[in-house]
């Protein structure tokens, strides 16, 4: 679809690097704090803010486009404006 390669930069995350997202007036700024790969086949769950608020967990497929394994980029939300 049109979106697959929307996260297509993920592949060349590495821990340690930052991550902004701005979305409507506040800006925020995360750290990468862990990535790691599951099988595409793998059941993934994924609670949004149930274990800490403050986490943000990017999914993408690698390689890009197929569904042979799931990249998953975990990072720290280090504040907000």
């Amino acid at each position: 679809g049109q979106y697959k390669n929307v996260f297509a930069p993920l592949i060349k995350a590495e821990e340690g690097d930052d991550i902004v997202i701005r979305r409507k007036d506040i800006t925020y700024f995360y750290k990468v704090k862990n990535i790691s790969q599951i099988p595409g086949t793998a059941g993934v769950k994924i609670n949004i803010g149930a274990n800490n608020p403050k986490t943000l967990k990017l999914m993408t497929c690698v390689p890009i486009g197929t569904s042979l394994r799931r990249l998953i980029v975990e990072a720290e939300l280090k504040k907000s404006i």
